[in-house]
Formats: structure tokens, C-alpha cells, sequence
């Protein structure tokens, strides 16, 4: 899958291993345009993790690095907005 984040392409692709140094249910790599996710987990998790990654992108592109660094920051605002896509039968 392919989406379009703030007018940049960034390839979704679901792996086995996300990152073979250290355990990550996703991963955004700025430089290649991709966005990797762990294919075992639940569609809901997966969706959540996505909706994680994105958040990155928009930081990275937006400038917002205070908030885009800080892994925290990213999985509340992660955890909300899909909770509120859920909640409103919004899909992706």
C-alpha cells in the first residue's frame, strides 16, 4: 500500500522482522520513504501502529522534532486519533 502523507508517497509494507536489533511493531525510514510494520500483529494493532508512524512523518515534515522524537508524545496522539477513527467508523 501506498499513501500520500502531506504530498509525499511513503510505501507501507507489512514484514515479518521489523528490525532485527532491537523489537519494534513499526518503523519509518525518512530517507527511503517507508514505512514497515509487524504482520503478526492484530488488524487493530497494525492500524494503530500505522496510524504511530504516520504521526512521524507529519512531525518530520512539519519540522515538529520536539514532538516527533519523543516516542510518548507520538503513541498518545497515536493511541487518540485511532481511538477516535474507531469510535467514529472512520477506516483506513
Amino acid at each position: 500500500m501506498t499513501i500520500n502523507i502531506l504530498g509525499v508517497r511513503y510505501n507501507v509494507t507489512e514484514v515479518p522482522i521489523v528490525c532485527r536489533d532491537e523489537f519494534r511493531k513499526g518503523q519509518i525510514d525518512y530517507i527511503k520513504n517507508e514505512i514497515t510494520i509487524d504482520e503478526a500483529l492484530p488488524k487493530e494493532s497494525r492500524d494503530q501502529v500505522l496510524m504511530h508512524e504516520i504521526i512521524h512523518a507529519i512531525c518530520d515534515l512539519q519540522g515538529l522534532y520536539d514532538i516527533g522524537d519523543d516516542e510518548n508524545k507520538v503513541q498518545s496522539l497515536a493511541t487518540a486519533l485511532h481511538q477516535v477513527f474507531k469510535d467514529n467508523a472512520i477506516s483506513f
